[in-house]
């Protein structure tokens, strides 16, 4: 019974999460989350996946447990996604160096 109210729980409170989570981080903050999230699966960079972790686990937790709940019980959240934004933006700076070569030959080509 306990396991019923808890998947109701959180096909409640999810959604409501994810809208807040939306508005505070917006689209191009979460893009680059998940640019770092997808390199790091692919290096198996731990740090990188533990940070999503640091960010998952305690959402699920709310959202299970919280009847009432407002969005300033997830803005702990956002120093985590911070760092894992980041990651992805140096990650894709770093991949566009390692292009800049291979346009530059390219163009003297033409």
């Amino acid at each position: 019974m306990r396991y019923l109210e808890l998947g109701q729980r959180l096909a409640e409170n999810l959604p409501l999460c994810a809208s807040w989570l939306w508005t505070y981080w917006t689209p191009s903050l979460i893009a680059l989350a998940l640019v770092a999230i997808g390199w790091a699966g692919v290096r198996r960079t731990r740090p990188v996946l533990f940070l999503a972790l640091l960010i998952v686990v305690p959402a699920l937790a709310f959202a299970g447990v919280g009847d009432i709940w407002f969005p300033r019980y997830l803005v702990f959240l956002t120093a985590p996604f911070a760092a894992l934004a980041a990651w992805g933006a140096d990650s894709l700076a770093r991949f566009a160096e390692r292009l800049q070569p291979i346009t530059a030959i390219a163009q003297s080509a033409i």
